[in-house]
């Protein structure tokens, strides 16, 4: 799963920190890759991305 999404981190075979927003299509709407293990991701954009309609499948 961690190459998948990019998150994995091979150096220190550890996952990154991630956020994803997928909608009800199973899109991501929203990524947020954390660059630092001890930092928090920005909640409100994540917030916002989730609150979003989605846009229906074409």
């Amino acid at each position: 799963m961690g190459v998948t999404y990019g998150v994995l981190l091979k150096k220190w075979r550890l996952l990154q920190p991630a956020v994803f927003v997928v909608d009800k299509n199973d899109r991501i709407v929203h990524a947020e890759y954390v660059t630092a293990q001890m930092t928090e991701p920005r909640y409100g954009t994540i917030l916002e991305a989730a609150c979003q309609p989605a846009q229906e499948e074409e």
